[in-house]
């Protein structure tokens, strides 16, 4: 099967070769340059070149054109991002981190404002954002704790959806690919003078594949999946200088993870509303309300003969906030921001074992209260930016309470309710900007990050086979000290190249520590760093011809590790050393659009003592589209176009899906 890869690929080359010499190439592929306006680094519209650390943009046209089937799949191509499992791997969640600094829930992934990382462990139901509904993705790197917040220790991802841009717009795509995967997006909007409107559908269905690395009785059921999505957004702009925005969505996924009786469901629903205003004093204010619910249910089979279903695990959770926010310029060389920040995170957790008597059940409330300001600060006509940063929050963990009627092993009975804990968290950071010339920048900044406990980790006690797993109602916020120096160098419109080192100090990483046989307790007590580079080339080789490359070399390290110190000096869980992105694009008019990428990512390590190594591997994937007339689009992606068999880190490592094939036949009007 792989010299059908081989041979389709020289196919292509051949054809874009003899092509290029027929007609002018061009390529609507992004290029990027310093004067790109982005918003989430400040929280406010600059342009990048004034962004106080490495930002990378994903505009609508790269989005189109990538080869990737799913958002987080997407973001694989941009530097410092470790994007782990995949939508049909056996795991239910997917996590996408920067910078090495492990787990999801320490990066923060907002949806036109609102936060997605789930309030039990963090972490984000990617398929809540699909491919289809997205116009823009700003990728923020390092600690944001003194704009964001908890969540953003690594970085921020904002996600921005499609609003509309003429009177009626319409687009159907029916789509087939590998594993009898079905799938159907639309997208239908409209605006006049002062009202605006735009909605998305989407339903796909797959047999899926055999994971397992040995696909072997009970791990001999394809992982089926069916996910489906419905969004809506209505828009109200009175003038100029006011925008109004009420989004809703809804999601449901159902996932066979491997075997016959081990499956997952998820319900997860929301709204939002944002507002923006800007006064005729020269004031910038903006505001967001949000509401955000999931009910996640999973059925887990009985070990070890795995022939019926043991138990059913159902978890509900909340999470809803508001934040506003105003800018002003105080003189014409400072420019002041501060805003106040209020979230509520919740989870109710009920097990019911359908053999016995026994019953298990956990709770538990956080309330969060936060203000930040910011100063921004322009010298030597404005070449030297000076920014300083600073948030303080405040958090209470409440109604926490734990019941177990009749546990297994060595643990008795226990019904457990605990007091409340109040916590608060300083976050200051510090970062300047210093334009060399029009075309060269250096930046460099210093900051603190933190991600207070969730309450799952306080309040949450449970078994996993022969694993028992202790909550801890004491557990302390991590921490996060970083340092980052960087280069930026555009090329007019035909080119950006950055440079980014970076050194990061983490103090009381949260663990799973053994206090006997089989029984862990979540505590406080790890110390990491994390140190690397990050080198980026987007450049247009010729009038419509582009490529793009990265480079992230990422150390992330135990430095301390008091359970086990035989662990210290290892290498953080799947955190590999090194990662390369290169891609290619050009568009021949008469024929196709081409886009080309290719992948590598180092060894990685699947436990804390690196004895369970990952091999390094490396992909290619490609896109092919084609326009038909004037309202047709047909779209021919493919990943790992030459099959390439690689391991994919989880609790159990399983293979990656190999090649797949997506094809697509958009009709739009």
């Amino acid at each position: 099967m792989k010299s059908v890869g081989w041979m389709l690929a020289s196919v292509i080359v051949f054809l874009c070769c003899v092509s290029a010499s027929a007609v002018e190439i061009s390529t609507s592929a992004y290029i990027g340059n310093l004067n790109e306006i982005v918003v989430t680094a400040v929280r406010r519209a600059i342009p990048l070149k004034d962004a106080p650390a490495n930002v990378t943009v994903i505009d609508k046209e790269a989005i189109h054109d990538s080869p990737s089937r799913t958002a987080d799949d997407l973001l694989r191509t941009a530097s410092g991002i470790d994007t782990l499992e995949s939508d049909l791997t056996e795991k239910t969640k997917r996590s996408v981190r920067l910078r090495g600094v492990p787990n999801q829930g320490k990066t923060l992934v907002l949806l036109d404002g609102m936060p997605l990382n789930w309030p039990i462990h963090g972490d984000v139901e990617w398929n809540e954002v699909p491919l289809g509904n997205i116009e823009r993705i700003e990728i923020v790197r390092g600690p944001f704790s003194c704009l964001y917040g908890s969540n953003a220790m690594g970085g921020v991802i904002s996600i921005l959806t499609r609003a509309p841009r003429k009177r009626f717009e319409c687009r159907i795509k029916p789509s087939y690919g590998t594993n009898n995967t079905f799938g159907t997006t639309l997208n239908l909007g409209g605006k006049n003078s002062r009202f605006g409107y735009y909605f998305y559908g989407r339903h796909i269905n797959t047999d899926g594949y055999y994971s397992a690395l040995e696909p072997l009785p009970p791990h001999s059921t394809k992982n089926a999946r069916r996910f489906d999505n419905l969004s809506g957004r209505l828009y109200y702009f009175p003038d100029n200088k006011t925008f109004l925005t009420l989004g809703s969505f809804y999601s449901n996924s159902d996932r066979n993870r491997g075997r016959e009786f081990d499956n997952s469901h998820r319900q997860t629903g929301g709204s939002y509303l944002n507002y923006r205003h800007h006064t005729a004093n020269g004031i910038n204010w903006s505001s967001t309300v949000y509401w955000h619910r999931t009910n996640y249910q999973t059925e887990f089979d009985k070990r070890p003969t795995y022939d019926y279903v043991e138990h059913i695990e159902t978890k509900y959770s909340t999470h809803w906030g508001a934040v506003t926010q105003a800018s002003f310029s105080l003189r014409n060389w400072n420019i002041l921001t501060a805003g106040v920040e209020h979230k509520h995170n919740g989870f109710n957790q009920d097990d019911k074992y359908l053999l016995g008597t026994r019953y298990a059940e956990s709770k538990g409330e956080q309330q969060y209260w936060s203000i930040y300001g910011q100063d921004e600060m322009d010298f030597i006509d404005c070449k030297l930016i000076l920014i300083l940063g600073l948030r303080c929050d405040w958090w209470r963990s409440y109604d926490g309470a734990c019941k177990d009627t009749n546990p297994s092993g060595s643990i008795s009975p226990y019904d457990d309710n605990y007091s409340s804990k109040s916590y608060g968290s300083v976050n200051p950071k510090i970062s300047m900007v210093y334009h060399i010339t029009d075309r060269t920048t250096i930046r460099s900044s210093m900051g603190k990050g933190f991600q207070a406990p969730n309450v799952f980790e306080m309040y949450r006690s449970f078994q996993r086979g022969n694993k028992f797993y202790l909550s801890n109602p004491d557990l302390k916020p991590e921490t996060l000290i970083s340092y980052e120096f960087g280069v930026d160098r555009s090329f007019g419109n035909d080119g950006l190249t950055k440079i980014t080192v970076y050194d990061s100090y983490g103090n009381d990483f949260i663990g799973n520590r053994q206090i006997a046989g089989t029984t862990y307790q979540v505590d406080n007590f790890t110390k990491v760093r994390i140190r690397g580079i990050e080198a980026e080339m987007n450049y247009r080789l010729a009038r419509h011809c582009s490529f793009f490359s990265n480079y992230t070399y990422n150390k992330a390290t135990v430095e301390k590790n008091d359970p086990d110190p035989t662990i210290e000096g290892n290498y953080l869980e799947n955190s590999p050393l090194n990662k390369f992105n290169v891609g290619f694009a050009y568009d021949i008019p008469a024929f196709f659009k081409l886009n080309v990428n290719w992948r590598f990512v180092d060894v990685m390590y699947n436990d804390a003592e690196n004895e369970e190594d990952l091999d390094a591997y490396s992909t290619y994937n490609i896109s092919i589209e084609r326009k038909v007339g004037k309202y047709l689009d047909l779209l021919l992606k493919c990943e790992n176009i030459f099959d390439r068999e690689y391991e994919i880190p989880d609790h159990t490592i399983q293979k990656a899906p190999g090649r797949f094939w997506t094809f697509s036949c958009a009709y739009e009007f």
